[in-house]
């Protein structure tokens, strides 16, 4: 991870699950959606909800 962007492995894994949600397993996807649950926790979860928003509604395309 990096510094100036510690949450980007995160988004990156949430926007895969997002465009890929029809064809992973539930198994991948508790896995992915566990793994950001827990950054969150270790973060503040607001600057990455709203990347992760961003990111998802075309807006940054940086993290993928």
């Amino acid at each position: 991870m990096t510094e100036d962007r510690p949450n980007a492995p995160t988004i990156s894994k949430l926007k895969y699950a997002y465009l890929n949600v029809g064809i992973l397993s539930s198994e991948e996807l508790r896995s992915i959606l566990g793994e950001a649950i827990q950054a969150l926790r270790e973060a503040d979860a607001a600057p990455v909800l709203q990347k992760l928003a961003d990111v998802i509604e075309g807006k940054d395309e940086s993290a993928g």
